[in-house]
């Protein structure tokens, strides 16, 4: 009876809130959305798209702008030229297009 109501309370203060009030990027917050924001790491998912043939799976980028309320991101792909960007959806939770990446990758 106890140990659910403590495993609930437990789960509310682990979550990892930043300063905007959100969760981490990349995770389902609390809110019910995944947020991204500008700076995020981003890997290419193995799906292609017609207007980015030339990224690889698994191809790191960084998200450079987003627009209409986190629906689509503006993402600059490490290897491509620089003055070329993409636009996905987001989120995209499967991973197909783009996924959250860690800095450190």
């Amino acid at each position: 009876e106890g140990s659910s109501s403590s495993k609930v309370a437990s789960s509310i203060s682990s979550f990892e809130q930043l300063e905007d009030g959100h969760g981490k990027t990349g995770t389902v917050c609390k809110c019910g959305r995944i947020h991204v924001r500008r700076g995020d790491r981003i890997r290419r998912g193995p799906a292609q798209s017609d207007t980015d043939k030339g990224v690889a799976k698994g191809q790191l980028g960084t998200i450079v702008r987003i627009v209409a309320g986190q629906e689509i991101v503006t993402v600059k792909w490490d290897r491509s030229p620089l003055d070329e960007v993409h636009r996905y959806t987001w989120p995209d939770p499967a991973g197909n297009f783009i996924a959250s990446a860690s800095y450190t990758d």
